[in-house]
């Protein structure tokens, strides 16, 4: 609540004791006389907007802090999900960037957590699968269409693995692929 003190004379007549305990107040106006009532009406509604955008400021501040806190919830929960299962899961954006890749990823192929991402990743492929697997992919981007396609990926003891992706399209704004090794 904001404080509205009247005081007989002007700042410089003030106490040391007086100033002292003005200042304390945080959220205080001081008006000197001759006191006029319009200049105490604006000093009143002036106080009160500021101490309710003071409010609004702080439920705004515990609003975006509740969110935080629930969007890093969010993401510990997805991150156990994603690293419990035995499939190989990674993501995309609409342009088809990888923007994650799970733990399986990088033990199964054995590559530093960021080598992999951009075009990169397709130097994981088995050579002679490159090619069919860049258009199938590039054609799920094109029309937003799941797919499933099987291709040898390069294992972390450098041979090449059978595996089965399925590329799932999830609203146009990801895809998301899982891998299960078949040999």
């Amino acid at each position: 609540m904001p404080f509205i003190v009247l005081a007989n004379g002007t700042t410089r007549n003030r106490s040391e004791t007086a100033a002292k305990r003005i200042d304390g107040l945080s959220n205080a106006v001081l008006l000197s006389r001759p006191l006029h009532a319009e200049e105490l009406i604006r000093a009143v509604r002036s106080a009160l907007t500021a101490r309710s955008r003071q409010h609004q400021a702080r439920r705004q501040l515990e609003e975006l802090q509740l969110r935080e806190r629930q969007l890093f919830e969010s993401e510990a929960k997805f991150q156990a999900i994603a690293n419990s299962v035995d499939q190989m899961i990674w993501s995309t954006l609409p342009d088809g960037y990888p923007d994650y890749y799970n733990d399986r990823w990088y033990e199964f192929t054995g590559v530093p957590e960021g080598t992999t991402d951009g075009e990169a990743w397709n130097g994981m492929f088995h050579p002679d699968d490159q090619e069919r697997a860049w258009q199938r992919w590039r054609e799920s981007l094109r029309t937003g269409e799941s797919y499933e396609i099987e291709y040898r990926l390069r294992h972390r003891s450098g041979d090449y693995r059978w595996v089965l992706e399925f590329e799932l399209s999830v609203g146009g704004f990801t895809s998301a692929k899982t891998l299960s090794t078949l040999f």
